[in-house]
């Protein structure tokens, strides 16, 4: 996430929107959002509740979020994606589709508004040595749970019902 922060261009005072935020590459739940609050979030938009297009620009006095990292692998939520940027906006692709499809964009809306569309799966040795100073430093707050290896069936079936927020992290016996 520290990479794809870094593509999207935001400086402080931008709004950056994460679509599937809440763990791993995001998970649903009502305690979704307060792990995203709790983590820093200045606003959480559901997308279940709410048309988080439409919430997004109302926040953003109707100018649109001026970086989007995708998360979420669905064609819905990288149109919507689309629709949140204000011009000169950055998507960050990061959710891989199960079934391919393409960007809803046109050259026209990329001309006119300036947009930017990049791709990120890992980041660079100098941006983990910068997370890494970081973490060093306490800055990082990772979210984990642990489990004995013997629980690996259950933390399985919790992880497909999204029932597990942040990290699972399975402990091997010695």
């Amino acid at each position: 996430m520290y990479s794809s922060i870094k593509k999207s261009k935001a400086r402080p005072g931008d709004w950056l929107a994460i679509l599937g935020a809440g763990g791993g590459l995001g998970h649903i739940g009502d305690k979704k959002q307060e792990l995203c609050m709790s983590l820093g979030a200045t606003k959480f938009l559901d997308f279940r509740k709410e048309d988080i297009v439409q919430s997004a620009k109302a926040a953003t006095s109707g100018l649109g979020v001026h970086g989007v990292i995708c998360t979420a692998n669905g064609e819905k939520a990288y149109e919507q994606s689309m629709q949140m940027l204000r011009p000169l906006g950055t998507l960050v692709c990061v959710g891989i589709p199960h079934i391919p499809f393409r960007l809803p964009a046109t050259p026209f809306e990329m001309i006119v508004k300036g947009l930017s569309i990049v791709g990120n799966s890992a980041g660079t040795a100098q941006e983990m040595d910068e997370l890494l100073a970081m973490a060093l430093a306490g800055d990082v707050k990772a979210h984990i749970e642990v489990f004995e290896l013997q629980e690996i069936v259950d933390v399985l079936q919790r992880l497909e019902r999204s029932e597990i927020e942040g990290r699972a992290v399975l402990k091997i016996p010695v």
